[in-house]
């Protein structure tokens, strides 16, 4: 698939199945990303955190991929959306949230 016609969207989770939510989006080939954070040395161990813990960022194709399914994923909360379409995140932002991941 082209890469200029995918984009990212947001997904937001359940709270009590957040994993759940992210391992039924890959058992559906969609790509997906979670930004993390380290936290602050608590007894000496930095943790990995999610920085938008029931959030989650899904690579689509909205002409292409069925990404109405998404919305009805188990431990979905709900797709987020601009009109008949999921809401676009500007590729620019998501690599910065990359960048800041690998500067940790």
């Amino acid at each position: 698939m082209a890469t200029r016609h995918r984009y990212w969207a947001v997904l937001k989770t359940k709270q009590s199945t957040s994993e759940e939510a992210r391992r039924q989006v890959r058992l559906q080939d969609f790509e997906f990303y979670h930004p993390m954070y380290r936290s602050r040395p608590e007894r000496g161990v930095r943790r990995n955190l999610p920085l938008f813990p029931y959030y989650l960022l899904v690579r689509i194709h909205a002409r292409r991929d069925r990404w109405q399914a998404l919305a009805s994923t188990r431990g979905v909360s709900h797709l987020f959306m601009n009109g008949d379409v999921p809401a676009r995140v500007p590729d620019v932002d998501v690599q910065k949230f990359r960048d800041i991941e690998n500067e940790l």
